[in-house]
């Protein structure tokens, strides 16, 4: 069996940032974590440590129903680094188009912020990859938000 080229592991880490984004899109938490070990360890945006797929799917499926219903999500992958040719973080730049004002994505009492008009708010997403039996798998997610210009203005 012949390995793949680093162009090709960098196609197939891209299509599973691609794979989140589409899931996210069709608010199917199930398809968000398809790509991830059992055993991933999930940061989110508020800085809750998820351990586990079962966790993070649960997590993704209640923000999907709730908070971020008929949210869009974009990740665009601004750097891969291969750590050895088995692992790879990406670096990725998340916007997301919400009900929520851009101070209150990361916030706890965000349930209470939300509005009829869409924000944009973003954030950076750095996900550790390994491959195992040719395939790539997420086994760690860190999610940071990026504070808006209005936040950093007050």
């Amino acid at each position: 069996m012949a390995t793949l080229t680093n162009a090709e592991d960098e196609r197939a880490i891209r299509a599973i940032a691609m794979q989140c984004e589409a899931a996210w899109n069709a608010s199917d938490g199930a398809a968000y974590t398809a790509a991830m070990t059992d055993d991933i360890r999930f940061i989110n945006i508020l800085g809750d440590f998820l351990n586990g797929r079962e966790m993070v799917e649960h997590s993704h499926r209640h923000v999907l129903d709730t908070v971020f219903k008929g949210s869009r999500m974009t990740f665009t992958i601004d750097a891969i680094q291969f750590i050895r040719p088995d692992v790879a973080m990406a670096f990725i730049h998340q916007k997301l188009m919400s009900h929520l004002p851009p101070d209150a994505v990361a916030s706890t009492a965000r349930q209470r912020q939300l509005s009829d008009k869409l924000h944009e708010s973003q954030a950076r997403g750095t996900m550790v990859l390994a491959k195992s039996s040719g395939q790539w798998r997420m086994i760690s997610f860190q999610n940071t938000n990026i504070a808006s210009i209005a936040a950093v203005r007050s």
